[in-house]
């Protein structure tokens, strides 16, 4: 969601193509991937990126795209060092930071919360540590990443 594309007169959401969006998500997500110098063996995307509705509460139905993915069987130091990565290299190009830290889960994952919020783009990273203890009996080692959008207007509905 470029920024000529984002911009609407007050708080109107923008008027989309999702096809776009899909390649521009698609496009953030693959950088991720490679910010995080995991093997791609080890990345695991059950579904492609997305468009899902949120409803805007006035009866019309706005779109929003997601994609979801995983880094697992790496060991721990490995993706320690991978998130540290993605957090410095996300912060140089340019966005904004919300969270670094463990958050409040019982298992206290280290999570990672960056937006790029005039584009429209948002992405949450965490890290589940089997090294903690803190993880369901049997549950291993893994990053977790969600790249997203605002609402948008789907200019393939007009």
């Amino acid at each position: 969601m470029t920024e000529e594309n984002t911009a609407s007169s007050g708080d109107q959401p923008p008027r989309l193509d999702p096809a776009g969006v899909v390649r521009e998500v698609t496009d953030v997500s693959d950088h991720m991937m490679q910010l995080l110098e995991l093997p791609e063996a080890n990345v695991e995307r059950p579904l492609p990126p997305d468009r899902s509705f949120c409803p805007d509460g006035g009866g019309s139905e706005l779109a929003s795209v997601t994609d979801l993915w995983r880094a697992t069987r790496a060991p721990e130091e490995d993706m320690e060092a991978a998130m540290d990565r993605l957090h410095r290299a996300l912060s140089d190009e340019g966005w904004t930071v919300v969270m670094f830290e463990p958050n409040s889960s019982d298992a206290q994952s280290l999570e990672l919360q960056v937006e790029k919020e005039a584009e429209g783009l948002f992405a949450y990273a965490r890290f589940a540590d089997a090294r903690t203890g803190r993880l369901a009996e049997g549950q291993e080692s893994e990053i977790s990443v969600s790249v997203f959008t605002s609402c948008f207007e789907d200019t393939s509905k007009s």
